[in-house]
């Protein structure tokens, strides 16, 4: 008569192997998945009585903990569009080739702000879970929401924040939500998207903001641009809207973009502008090895910002601010905080005979030009 050990084993398709009074249960994975899907973290089950074969009712007999799927979060969290584009799925206007049968006409349509889809071709319809389900072989959806719970995490794009008083970010949270936003390839990118229409009406080439995502200053999601700061993520709902933008998660005014490069010791250049579309504007014509272009999160300025400064090298800091009078306030408040730090020479960009309001209204010669014509400073040395 066959083991108990063996008839289960040959009966779930899994190893058991007995430890004292207790059997375990573990497939190729290292966890008992067969029916009640994999349970991450917990390698083993006990099965409990030595009747266990009264009926072979296995499912009452083990003991297994339920996982903690938390489906709202998601389908916040991963749409059945980003999968495709994980995939490497072109989709235009929501439609696509199907990936689920062969064709030469898109048939596949997404729907429900890219959240599910259905293909008229071959009659597929789900979610992003259906989808993960059936390409990545799972057994059941319960098997695939647990694995992109594990490789996406819980919290929503849309709705993790810190509050309105900024509370401190949780690292693990943020550094995972970074990674998420820089995921996708910028080469990808659709025409129509909020991030290529961006850059289209404010003239930045393409392969900047490409520079700037492998850097890990521009994110995406759902094609609309992230900056990506030190202590928290903005994000642009609309091309044409300066408005349209907030904060993501985090604290609007402890960095500056791209501040990070300022722990270099080796830059003498410093050229802080008022907006991210501004410095992508300037990266190209102004950044070389010892000269980087930063700006400041929604027009403010901070004593947490001024610390980023204070690493002793010495320094020209010119400041490409817009033409009004908000911009000449956060000049004047940059360059009184700044003239405290030693080894900090504070310069203002000189509008004098431009018609444009911001670095993105002026040609390459006007911003040379403007710069070339600040008094008592030599800026190209």
């Amino acid at each position: 008569m066959p083991e108990l050990e063996d008839i289960i084993a040959n009966t779930l398709h899994c190893q058991v192997t007995k430890l004292d009074q207790t059997l375990l249960l573990l497939n190729k994975r290292g966890v008992f998945a067969s029916l009640f899907g994999e349970i991450p973290g917990v390698p083993e089950y006990r099965i409990e009585g030595s009747n266990l074969f009264n009926g072979w009712n296995l499912v009452s007999k083990l003991r297994i903990p339920s996982p903690k799927i938390d489906w709202d979060a998601i389908h916040a969290r991963v749409s059945l569009l980003d999968l495709l584009n994980l995939d490497g799925v072109k989709v235009a206007k929501r439609k696509c080739l199907c990936p689920f049968h062969t064709e030469t006409t898109p048939s596949f349509s997404l729907v429900n702000d890219g959240r599910g889809g259905s293909c008229f071709g071959c009659g597929w319809q789900g979610d992003a879970i259906t989808y993960w389900q059936q390409t990545r072989g799972f057994a059941n959806r319960f098997e695939a929401a647990i694995d992109l719970q594990e490789d996406f995490g819980t919290a929503p794009v849309q709705t993790f924040k810190a509050s309105a008083e900024q509370e401190e970010l949780d690292p693990v949270q943020f550094a995972d939500l970074k990674k998420r936003l820089l995921s996708f390839p910028l080469e990808d990118l659709k025409d129509d998207c909020v991030l290529s229409q961006l850059l289209t009406k404010k003239k930045i080439p393409k392969g900047v903001a490409a520079l700037i995502h492998v850097d890990g200053h521009l994110g995406t999601h759902e094609g609309k641009p992230c900056y990506i700061y030190d202590s928290g993520i903005k994000i642009r709902h609309e091309a044409d809207s300066s408005r349209s933008t907030r904060w993501l998660c985090g604290k609007p005014s402890e960095s500056l973009w791209r501040g990070d490069l300022l722990n270099d010791p080796v830059i003498s250049n410093v050229f802080i502008c008022e907006g991210e579309t501004d410095a992508m504007r300037c990266i190209p014509l102004l950044e070389d090895g010892t000269s980087i272009v930063v700006c400041c999160p929604s027009a403010s300025w901070s004593p947490g910002q001024e610390t980023l400064f204070r690493i002793g090298a010495q320094r020209k800091v010119i400041t490409l601010f817009d033409k009004d009078e908000a911009g000449g306030r956060l000049t004047d408040r940059i360059h009184e905080g700044l003239s405290l730090i030693e080894g900090c020479d504070t310069y203002s960009f000189n509008w004098d005979g431009m018609n444009g309001k911001d670095m993105c209204d002026l040609s390459d010669s006007e911003i040379i030009d403007g710069l070339d014509h600040i008094q008592g400073i030599d800026w190209r040395h």
